[in-house]
């Protein structure tokens, strides 16, 4: 209402009108990782965080492809290769937690590598990420124990060559090739 007392000659052609927030805030989503271990099980984690206190008002999905050395789908790690996780609405971050499987198998620490396919929001070009992105491993608990049969006995001989033979036993399977070096 207009207070000012102009005998009637001063009128509000509208009584309402619509004005637009223009979102100005850029978020950077950054992914943090945490290595996982046979030993315990403890997981393997990506942490995707917006930066601290900033939240979106609708879910922010992150579309995702994990690769490495590791192998996905219970061998080494249970979770898919490609996948989507969302930062709900409200929440500043969320953690893609990648069970690790405690196998018998002796061999190096293996890595999981992340790729952002892609963000989903209603924001386009005001929510992106750090292109810089981690790597985590599985931190492996087996060792083994290669067995050297006992000492052969052969007697000397006169002539000619007199091989030995020795077995060689590997108490526990390794995930990689490897050369035993001797000398007699």
């Amino acid at each position: 209402n207009i207070q000012i007392d102009f005998s009637g000659r001063l009128t509000l052609e509208r009584t309402e009108a619509v004005a637009t927030i223009k979102n100005d805030d850029n978020l950077l989503i950054t992914v943090t990782g945490i290595n996982g271990a046979e030993a315990g099980a403890v997981p393997a984690k990506f942490i995707f965080s917006l930066p601290g206190n900033y939240t979106a008002d609708i879910p922010t999905l992150i579309n995702y492809t994990l690769g490495g050395q590791a192998t996905a789908g219970g061998t080494d790690y249970v979770g898919n290769v490609n996948g989507v996780i969302a930062i709900p609405a409200g929440d500043e971050s969320v953690v893609l937690s990648l069970p690790v499987k405690d196998d018998d198998i002796v061999e190096k620490d293996e890595e999981i590598t992340i790729t952002i396919n892609s963000i989903i929001t209603n924001y386009p070009g005001n929510i992106t990420y750090n292109p810089a992105l981690p790597i985590v491993k599985i931190i492996d608990n087996d060792a083994t124990v290669l067995r050297l049969s006992n000492a052969v006995q052969l007697p000397e001989g006169n002539s000619g060559v007199t091989a030995f033979t020795y077995n060689i036993t590997l108490l526990k399977a390794t995930g990689t090739n490897f050369t035993v070096k001797y000398a007699t």
